[in-house]
């Protein structure tokens, strides 16, 4: 991926990633969102949720840009908005990508996590997708060109129908589907899936019904649905939150669920990291939990926190993002199993010798606690 070295010195292009990351701040402050700059990261510390912006260099037959608006909403979710830029200068298409962006983009992101006050600028609904009810956001329709006489959305109602078929995880998903025809020929069909090509789905979406028109046009929609819970949504507000439950709360758990969230997901997390630390050892499969009055014998793998959070902490250091690396360890490290491994080195035990250590069965106070 080249940066914009082909036409501009790297250090003015860290002057306009400088210049455009403070309009986007201006841009959300402007839609009374609290958020501040530092160190080229955009942090809203409301939300939980940082963004980062980049440029490209995509020059071929015309001078054109792309622009990357990265919103880390989870650990290991980041929502990747690519928009194209065009113009005589590399300042005008940056200018030209960052209009696209606010015209296109900013609206579902504004209404999908940060505030309902501007639903005039999007269209909200509850929607059925494989039989999951999601809160979905998307922008009106983003069109560039000029559209025939005879314009209509019929295919984007296809493509909702289509959408509707499909299971997903539970949790955060987003959709983009931009279309652009010339002279009455389809010149790109594209639907991405949290930021990946939607093979099947693109497949499917060249043979809607769209309007032929012969001076160009282009279409972009951008769906962002919401179920609850996400495991990677609260592992982030877990590792950037003080009072880390009764953000959960605010997120939308019970009390009850936010204390299985928290200890359940600080003790997988702490598993993910010691076995990171030690080549061979063994983890009990079950959990101690006392809720005030009796205690519980729980098998882990039954608890949907546990089973999810063990699978993203993997997920994560695959994929190797490393603030999604630090943010993991920042919870991992106040569980009790990694507190015991810390207090027996720290009592002279050595890494090689604690190989092959088993660690006892996990205890929590849970009040109230109930299974699964």
């Amino acid at each position: 991926m080249r940066i914009f070295t082909a036409f501009l010195p790297i250090i003015i292009i860290m002057k306009y990633k400088v210049l455009y990351l403070e309009l986007l701040e201006k841009a959300f402050r402007n839609h009374h969102i609290d958020c501040q700059i530092t160190e080229n990261t955009l942090f809203f510390p409301q939300q939980y949720i940082e963004a980062t912006l980049e440029f490209f260099d995509r020059t071929s037959s015309m001078l054109m840009v792309q622009m990357d608006v990265t919103f880390s909403i989870g650990l290991a979710k980041h929502i990747v908005e690519s928009v194209a830029g065009f113009g005589n200068t590399p300042e005008e298409a940056m200018e030209n990508a960052w209009k696209n962006f606010i015209n296109n983009c900013f609206h579902p992101i504004l209404g999908a996590f940060f505030t309902n006050e501007f639903d005039d600028q999007i269209i909200r609904e509850e929607k059925m997708i494989g039989g999951q009810s999601y809160e979905v956001v998307r922008n009106h329709l983003g069109i560039r060109g000029k559209l025939p006489e005879n314009f209509h959305d019929e295919w984007l109602h296809q493509f909702e129908e289509d959408l509707a078929e499909y299971q997903f995880p539970v949790g955060i998903h987003w959709f983009r589907f931009y279309y652009a025809q010339h002279q009455q020929q389809t010149s790109v069909c594209e639907v991405l899936y949290d930021n990946y090509v939607w093979k099947e789905m693109q497949e499917r979406a060249l043979s809607y019904n769209y309007c032929p028109g012969d001076d160009f046009y282009s279409a972009r929609v951008l769906y962002i649905a919401q179920s609850k819970p996400d495991i990677k949504r609260m592992a982030r507000i877990i590792a950037l939150a003080q009072d880390e439950e009764a953000a959960l709360i605010e997120y939308g758990l019970s009390p009850l669920d936010a204390a299985k969230a928290y200890l359940f997901i600080q003790h997988a997390f702490g598993q993910v990291l010691i076995k990171r630390i030690l080549n061979r050892c063994s983890f009990s499969n079950q959990a101690i939990i006392n809720d005030g009055e009796n205690q519980h014998i729980v098998p882990l793998n039954n608890e949907f926190f546990y089973r999810e959070a063990l699978s993203l902490g993997e997920t994560i250091f695959k994929e190797g993002n490393s603030r999604d690396i630090e943010l993991l360890k920042s919870i991992g490290i106040s569980s009790a199993e990694f507190n015991a491994l810390n207090n027996a080195l720290k009592e002279g035990a050595s890494l090689e010798g604690l190989e092959g250590a088993s660690f006892a069965d996990a205890r929590m106070e849970i009040p109230g606690y109930t299974c699964c």
